[in-house]
């Protein structure tokens, strides 16, 4: 097994930055799709400030991949999209309540961050592993944010 460095990473490791790219342009979309719900001022201040982060999230690990001569995601997946307009549809059906959002806003964040702990299993001693893990520790600190909004809002 050669040696990664951050211009020779292997394609397995340039697999799962792909997934958390195109994981955290989902995450972007969906909480500012929330913050647009949302009536509560600072509660859709959070969230955007959140969707900020992952779409900042997003941009650093596409350099990683570019570093690779690789062409990097740039959109968020499928599910994504099913899950942004599962969320708007709960919430018209439960006429904008605001902790119906946040559950889904939630989930979200639910998803990403099991995507974040399973590439570090799977990408262990990576080049980019201290990256991910400041990545993971932001995801998991926002969501327990979101959790809190959540809480607060029952």
């Amino acid at each position: 097994m050669a040696l990664q460095t951050v211009t020779t990473m292997d394609d397995k490791t340039i697999s799962k930055l792909q997934d958390l790219i195109a994981e955290n342009i989902d995450s972007s979309k969906g909480l500012a799709a929330a913050a647009e719900q949302i009536e509560t001022p600072t509660t859709a201040s959070v969230l955007r400030r959140i969707a900020q982060d992952r779409s900042m999230q997003a941009v650093e690990l596409q350099k990683f991949v570019k570093f690779n001569r690789e062409e990097p995601e740039d959109d968020g997946t499928f599910v994504g999209t099913l899950r942004r307009k599962w969320m708007a549809f709960r919430s018209t059906l439960n006429g904008g309540d605001e902790r119906v959002v946040l559950i889904e806003a939630e989930r979200f964040e639910d998803h990403i961050r099991d995507l974040y702990e399973d590439v570090l299993k799977k990408t262990a001693g990576s080049p980019v592993n201290d990256v991910l893990q400041r990545q993971h520790a932001a995801v998991k600190r926002q969501h327990d944010q979101v959790k809190a909004l959540r809480d607060a809002a029952a």
